[in-house]
């Protein structure tokens, strides 16, 4: 898709953002680009996905530097309308790994779940709201619980701060939409179907989970915690299980002096030393025991 390729534009009139479908061809559709407020047009032709465009290349030439990624800025901003005050969106599941070192041993390690992948309702939203020192599009609440909604595409990287805030405040879980698949999207799904831009982007907020990504989870440090204490105490185990299994068996002590043993098959006793427990009488070895007290025969 070409980069002047725009599915949503900011409507003077309101300024609500709107897809081509909604309003008349060219200047007359009275709308402005999201990046750089010069005017665009509508294209809504029989042989281009129909878009909207800046009204002259001398427009797009001059303020180029704001506009690579008006595609993005526009999909964002009406991602914000389409979400307005409350949404239904499928959020991720969330795993983690917990390793154990243990010197002279292999890594040990416990794989654990924070959360399952599941439908929840964003209500009491707000757009664009301070996050600590970090702008994000969508702050809202799933339950009691915060959640911030950060959208990432090109041109638009992931704040440093971001991250640091959320570990802050404790609470407040933050997921990652990333929008950089939905140019392909958009281009694909407009030539195999009537299915509008608008359309395509609801169901990707609502449905998709694979470009939904947890930055940070308010369970995370708990649930962490637990699956450490569970693997030491696995890995203690195993280590002695282990080392017991393979300890060799003590050796014999050695005795000093006279030993008394009895014959247990011919009552036949004796006093010798520790290798002396076969039996003078029956000649066998397999019967002697050795014996306190008594005075041998």
């Amino acid at each position: 898709m070409e980069v002047t390729m725009i599915p949503f534009a900011l409507r003077a009139s309101d300024h609500a953002f709107v897809e081509v479908s909604e309003v008349p061809s060219g200047l007359a559709a009275n709308c402005i680009c999201p990046s750089c407020r010069m005017p665009l047009i509508a294209r809504r032709g029989d042989v281009k996905v129909w878009h909207f465009a800046h009204a002259t290349r001398a427009t797009y030439t001059t303020t180029q530097n704001g506009c690579d990624y008006s595609f993005f800025v526009s999909v964002r901003m009406m991602a914000r309308q389409v979400i307005d005050q409350s949404i239904h969106l499928v959020l991720p599941s969330m795993e983690g790994l917990v390793t154990v070192n243990r010197p002279g041993w292999r890594p040990f390690q416990r794989p654990y779940t924070v959360t399952q992948e599941r439908t929840v309702h964003l209500v009491d939203a707000r757009v664009e709201q301070a996050f600590g020192d970090v702008i994000v599009d969508v702050i809202g609440l799933v339950g009691d619980v915060p959640l911030v909604l950060y959208f990432l595409h090109p041109g638009r990287p992931l704040p440093v701060a971001l991250m640091a805030t959320a570990q802050m405040t404790g609470r407040c879980g933050v997921v990652l939409i990333d929008l950089s698949i939905l140019q392909e999207q958009f281009l694909l799904r407009q030539r195999s179907s009537a299915e509008s831009f608008l359309d395509v982007l609801r169901a990707f907020l609502t449905t998709d989970v694979q470009h939904k990504k947890w930055l940070y989870h308010p369970r995370n440090k708990q649930m962490r915690a637990q699956a450490e204490a569970a693997l030491l105490e696995d890995v203690d185990r195993h280590m002695q299980h282990v080392i017991l299994a393979h300890a060799a068996p003590p050796a014999p002590v050695a005795r000093c002096g006279n030993i008394r043993y009895e014959c247990v098959l011919c009552s036949e006793r004796w006093t010798g030393n520790a290798q002396s427990r076969t039996c003078p009488k029956c000649r066998e070895h397999l019967y002697s025991r050795e014996v306190d007290g008594g005075a041998p025969t």
